[in-house]
């Protein structure tokens, strides 16, 4: 077998390692439990804002958010435990991959979070055009944020 032939069989090894026990640690961290049942809690006070405030978009934006949290935090593992492994097999795999599953979990929720928000917002996904009840101006109600209770104005208030 040549070098050249090694050195591919080495890389391919060491990136299915890196894959397994990246995928072995977001199984099996404490984080990841902690992570669920914090996004089941934020999904639940997503629900119950909506309820309260006739609207869909609170729910919408946090399962979508917390869906792409969940893939960026698997594609960040991924790259972590890779890098790791490249570092200092065994122990920089495990640190490499939580570091980068962690980073990559939050990046894709934040940017995800603010994409939907943007996208909703240029939609007017519960948003509505009232009157405000003292000044007789229109302005935008976020109905999701607010409910429709609102009368008044930014100005107004």
């Amino acid at each position: 077998m040549s070098d050249d032939t090694k050195n591919q069989h080495t890389t391919l090894n060491v990136t299915k390692a890196a894959v397994s026990v990246a995928g072995t640690v977001a199984k099996s961290t404490p984080l990841s439990a902690v992570g669920v049942a914090l996004d089941v809690a934020d999904v639940g006070l997503s629900v119950y804002d909506d309820r309260k405030n006739s609207t869909t978009r609170n729910t919408v934006t946090t399962i979508s958010a917390t869906t792409a949290g969940f893939g960026g935090g698997v594609a960040g593992g991924l790259v972590g435990a890779t890098a790791g492994t490249a570092i200092c097999p065994g122990i920089g795999t495990i640190v490499g991959g939580i570091v980068g599953g962690v980073i990559g979990g939050v990046g894709a929720r934040f940017g995800a979070k603010k994409a939907i928000n943007k996208v909703g917002d240029d939609l007017e996904y519960d948003i509505e055009i009232l009157v405000c009840s003292k000044c007789g101006e229109q302005f935008e109600c976020h109905v999701y944020k607010t409910g429709r209770a609102k009368s008044l104005c930014e100005d107004c208030r």
